[in-house]
């Protein structure tokens, strides 16, 4: 029987606006870092650099859009693989 599928990241909108508010600039290329090694090591595949670009531009206002909705616990998965 073979796992689940499982995103290259995942936690609560609270957990990643603290990580990307910590240090905004440095903070956002680690956790693109991570993300990209991450989604590497579930799909043997590298990250385009639009991927990361998207992930760079998008991840700290969607938290922060999160956050001011008052949805601090909801969980955020980025790139969740989905079924074919």
């Amino acid at each position: 029987m073979t796992a689940p599928p499982q995103p290259a990241y995942r936690s609560s909108a609270e957990s990643l606006f603290k990580a990307l508010a910590s240090a905004p600039s440095a903070a956002n290329e680690a956790f693109v870092d991570r993300i990209a090694t991450a989604l590497r090591a579930q799909t043997k595949r590298t990250a385009t650099a639009a991927e990361k670009r998207a992930w760079r531009n998008s991840l700290t206002a969607l938290a922060g859009d999160l956050m001011d909705a008052g949805l601090h616990q909801v969980e955020v998965l980025v790139e969740y693989p989905m079924p074919h």
